[in-house]
């Protein structure tokens, strides 16, 4: 079993460029600095030493440390000494524009106060506002400089002769990254070792998988829905829209023993309806194939467009006309807007010749990618326990997290500062759910999620920089009550592996290839064909698919590229997983 943490730390260095990378604030306006740092002062209590930044400018150039260098090199272990020109010089994949966009946003102003905590500009640190904004610019500045936002350019483009490094903060904050890494190695060799007491699957799974990965035989039409909530937004009213992937179903007929592929409509004459939730920075479009194979085998597939938190929202914030990563609205929004849209769904039904009698919405599925996760699981009636978050937020600005996906979730007391109880958004329609790579660790805890009854399937990634596994999907997996629970883990899997770009089309930001992670078409195709099963399963009680969704037969959909460990509600809770146990799980080189 390939060791999952080995992968996530060889990604842990872009955990913050990924939060810049998906955001933005305000116009850039270019300001230079009157001065650029010349030297790196490291302050550890009484002790101090500085070195040029010239000098370590050359280094990162050249791989050639002069004396003055060669003196703190000594200290550094041999691979980290070796991987040092790389790490100064290269350059982060972000605008200037970009960079200042998210820096006045409140989660790029969260991370600009961490990193205040470590900088200072003045030898007795008696200003950590000027330290806030002169990271500030010089993050800017370097953005927009030849070289781009590499670590030198940065440390040139401070604003101040001397930038102070304080190293007790710096040890904590480095001390924090190793136990983060720590962690998540023990937890996700945990789950390895759970799976691997699993029985391999049988060879004819592997034949089920490669048909149900075929698309269907339906074709499809797509139909707007743009409907107004007067309830919200007043005078002008909340604006909900969505499209509808509508396959051309054939007149009903009694389903034969053992059919399974294109006869999925055959048991009722009306479709069950599948919903797609985007994620933060997404659209409608980001998952078209995944519509457009459901809809091919006789699904009808509603797709909403979250407009406070789509790609549109995004690219206001670049503009300037949008100050936040995600409107905290959505968190009560999106929910809401589903259930409106099932409704505008089942009213349509009544008098619109090409939907009557097509579609069952008492019979629907969501779907939810990242923000979508927790929009899933807050429609399957999972509740927020505001004490819980408020803890988890409070404790956030006191201690280092990785868990980027946190200054999302955290903006939701913005929303329950004067009122404690949170609504529910239940609908008693939704029948089960998909989350891949959902976030909602903070926000759902066991109290939140005990009235959960509907079955879960959740996908995660080892290579998740936004939302880490371990911290995110796996604690939710496992506070889930429910009996009928899987979860399916990619190898080498990020937060971004199961996102789209529609042909023709660009995207929001492009996103470097190791925030993609390995071939997504082959994420794409898994989720797919994960999806056709548990729709099948769940809403037509096939046992074939049933048997699909265990643990060996889901890991049996898995390749060398991208492979698939998974567990489920019958898998041992790795109690008693021994630490042997876990050590016998093979490593990467």
């Amino acid at each position: 079993m390939t060791e999952f943490s080995v992968i996530l730390a060889r990604r842990c260095g872009v955990a913050i460029a990924c939060g810049v990378g998906l955001a933005a604030g305000w116009v850039f306006q270019t300001i230079a600095p009157v001065q650029a740092a010349e030297r790196l002062a490291v302050r550890y209590r009484a002790w101090e030493r500085s070195i040029s930044i010239a000098s370590l400018a050359h280094y990162a150039a050249t791989g050639d440390a002069d004396d003055e260098l060669s003196a703190y090199l000594d200290y550094l272990p041999t691979t980290t000494r070796d991987r040092l020109p790389d790490l100064l010089s290269t350059p982060l994949s972000i605008g200037a524009v970009e960079a200042s966009q998210f820096l006045y946003s409140p989660q790029g102003e969260f991370l600009l106060q961490r990193l205040s905590v470590v900088f200072s500009t003045d030898a007795r640190d008696r200003s950590r506002e000027t330290t806030f904004k002169g990271l500030r610019g010089a993050i800017v500045a370097a953005a927009n400089s030849p070289s781009g936002l590499t670590p030198i350019a940065l440390l040139e483009a401070f604003p101040t002769r001397t930038l102070y490094l304080k190293i007790g903060e710096a040890i904590a904050a480095v001390d924090s990254v190793r136990e983060t890494l720590d962690t998540s190695q023990a937890e996700l060799s945990r789950i390895a070792a759970i799976a691997a007491l699993e029985p391999p699957a049988e060879a004819a799974i592997r034949d089920q998988w490669q048909v149900i990965r075929r698309r269907g035989s339906h074709e499809w039409r797509i139909e707007s829905i743009d409907i107004r909530d007067q309830t919200r937004n007043f005078p002008y009213g909340h604006r909900a829209s969505a499209d509808l992937y509508m396959p051309y179903l054939p007149i009903a007929q009694p389903m034969a023993a053992g059919a399974t592929d294109s006869a999925d409509s055959a048991k009722s004459p009306a479709a069950p309806l599948i919903v797609i939730s985007h994620g933060v920075g997404s659209d409608r479009h980001t998952f078209y194939y995944l519509a457009e194979y459901l809809a091919s085998h006789g699904f009808a597939v509603l797709v909403p467009e979250h407009a406070g938190s789509n790609a549109k929202h995004l690219q206001a914030l670049l503009r300037g006309s949008e100050n936040e990563i995600a409107k905290p609205s959505e968190f009560d929004d999106r929910p809401r807007d589903i259930s409106l849209l099932l409704d505008e769904v089942t009213r349509r039904l009544a008098f619109d010749p090409d939907l009557v009698g097509q579609i069952d919405t008492s019979r629907t599925i969501v779907i939810g990618h990242s923000f979508g996760g927790y929009t899933a699981l807050a429609l399957a009636g999972a509740t927020i326990d505001t004490t819980s978050l408020r803890q988890t937020c409070t404790d956030l600005d006191q201690q280092w997290s990785w868990n980027l996906s946190l200054l999302l979730q955290c903006r939701l007391l913005t929303l329950v500062e004067d009122a404690p109880l949170i609504p529910q958004w239940r609908d008693e329609r939704v029948r089960g759910v998909i989350l891949v790579s959902p976030i909602g660790g903070a926000i759902f805890d066991g109290r939140g999620l005990a009235a959960m009854t509907v079955p879960v399937l959740m996908l995660a990634g080892t290579a998740d920089t936004i939302a880490p596994a371990y911290l995110e999907q796996i604690p939710l997996f496992e506070r889930l009550p429910m009996a009928d629970r899987q979860l399916a883990i990619w190898q080498g899997g990020t937060h971004f592996s199961s996102i789209a770009v529609p042909p023709g089309e660009e995207p929001s930001i492009a996103l470097p290839s190791i925030l993609v992670g390995p071939d997504p078409q082959i994420a794409h195709r898994d989720l797919e064909a994960i999806s056709l099963a548990f729709i099948r399963a769940h809403l037509m009680d096939n046992p074939d698919a049933h048997a699909l969704l265990a643990p060996s037969a889901l890991a049996a959909l898995g390749n060398a590229t991208l492979p698939i460990v998974a567990i489920d509600s019958s898998s041992s809770s790795g109690d008693e997983i021994n630490d042997d146990e876990i050590s016998r799980q093979p490593r990467d080189p």
